[in-house]
């Protein structure tokens, strides 16, 4: 759209999922789009779409080993700082996702093990005026393992400590602009999961993060390290109003030049409003 001008849009997201209904184990699968129509700027039409499964198995009242994969076609927003001026459109990648974890939890200490894997595949962008941005240089792995422990001390109050590692790692091992990208990190946060009767429940932490990148190259990006928080709360004001608070940080990978990541810090706030049983007003 030229400067100045705006637009409005719609967005659909129809979902299916088939869930089992065992006295123990669970098992799920599930499928999703999101669709996106814009009024004018119909070159910002997309469709998000995504497939996966889940599941738990129950080994004994105090252990559980659960697992889940998905593979999706998504979009970067337009607000990202990786958002080049000249694109004609959102840049697009396909996401594979797989996890796996185990908890044990005989008395009112527990200790959980996970592991985590992301492969990104990006498309080309188109360009304004012809071409397209080539966006091969982002195509990246993930992986990443959590160590937990968590103390029940009260019912419904447990603390807990975490410890997670990362490791990303790039295709190319230098980058539209000559930087090497991949890079390893840690958190380490203590935090509070809580559940206060039927009014309140979630996960609030606060710890520390840091992110290395590689310094023996022509061109060597500064690491980033601070304050790493989050959370995650539903208030159950009333019988048809949940309220939902959230936020946290997150360290992402850059395109911009001298540019070591994007350091994101965000907050959310919102409420659903049961209007009838199959109406919910958001």
């Amino acid at each position: 759209l030229p400067q100045g001008t705006s637009d409005f849009y719609f967005e659909e997201a129809p979902e299916l999922r088939l869930a089992s209904q065992w006295g123990r184990h669970f098992l799920e699968f599930y499928g999703g789009a999101d669709n996106f129509t814009y009024l004018k700027a119909s070159q910002l039409n997309l469709t998000d779409w995504n497939v996966g499964a889940d599941g738990r198995y129950d080994i004994s009242r105090a252990a559980t080993v659960t697992a889940s994969a998905s593979y999706a076609e998504l979009h970067e927003s337009l607000e990202s700082p990786n958002t080049a001026g000249a694109q004609a459109a959102p840049n697009r990648y396909f996401k594979d996702h797989g996890d796996l974890a185990a908890v044990y939890q005989p008395s009112r200490l527990g200790i959980s093990l996970g592991g985590t894997f992301d492969r990104y595949d990006w498309e080309n962008t188109p360009r304004i005026g012809g071409g397209e941005l080539n966006n091969k240089d982002r195509n990246e792995d993930e992986y990443q393992g959590t160590l937990k422990t968590f103390y029940e001390f009260s019912p419904g109050y447990s603390a807990f400590v975490q410890g997670i590692y990362g490791v990303r790692r790039f295709d190319r091992f230098f980058d539209r602009d000559g930087f090497h990208r991949s890079s390893h990190g840690y958190r380490f946060d203590g935090g509070v999961d809580l559940t206060l009767t039927h009014l309140l429940k979630g996960e609030v932490f606060l710890g520390y993060l840091r992110q290395d990148y590689a310094q023996d190259v022509p061109l060597p990006l500064a690491n980033v390290s601070g304050l790493d928080f989050g959370a995650s709360l539903d208030w159950y004001a009333t019988s048809l109003i949940t309220v939902h608070l959230g936020g946290g940080r997150t360290v992402e990978d850059s395109t911009i030049f001298e540019s070591s990541a994007i350091d994101n810090r965000y907050g959310s706030l919102s409420a659903d409003y049961e209007f009838k049983r199959n109406i919910i007003f958001q």
